[in-house]
């Protein structure tokens, strides 16, 4: 009777911890969507069309706005690029956020999480409500997969010792 108990609360706990693993890759793979998003709407913006996914970063997008506008005062055809590896490194990063996040390191969800509200809250400093309320759809997820990670680490604790 007692090793009917211990395999039902295996099997418990297999199917928390299967839970959780989804619910840390499910919010760790919100940073790979930014980053996608972002660099597309980048490379859009490059050769000149006038859409973007709002799931995209407030930061390239100003970058973006910086380098249009220096092709219209005639800086040189060169600034786009230059902007456009901006936009790269910022994609990159957030890609970098994910790749950790869903190695379950907290540092990566924290991190990651601070950067993309200041990012929304640049998008709420330019009025774009829409950008700003899918950031917070977004960080909700983040936020989600973050607890996950917490959780699972916690339930390695016992096991370890």
């Amino acid at each position: 009777m007692f090793e009917q108990y211990n395999e039902s609360a295996k099997t418990e706990t297999a199917a928390e911890n299967f839970e959780l693993q989804h619910q840390l890759s499910s919010g760790a793979n919100w940073f790979y969507w930014i980053a996608a998003l972002s660099l597309i709407n980048s490379i859009i913006s490059l050769f000149e069309g006038n859409w973007n996914f709002a799931v995209g970063l407030g930061i390239t997008q100003i970058f973006d706005g910086i380098a249009r506008a220096g092709v219209q005062e005639g800086v040189g055809g060169w600034i786009k690029y230059a902007f456009f590896a901006l936009d790269l490194i910022a994609a990159a990063v957030f890609a970098v956020f994910g790749v950790f996040a869903n190695r379950g390191q907290s540092w990566a969800f924290i991190t990651g999480m601070i950067l993309f509200a200041i990012d929304g809250a640049i998008l709420l400093f330019f009025g774009d409500i829409l950008g700003v309320a899918i950031h917070a759809f977004a960080l909700f997820f983040l936020f989600r997969g973050l607890l996950a990670a917490r959780q699972i680490v916690q339930f390695q604790k016992p096991a370890e010792q």
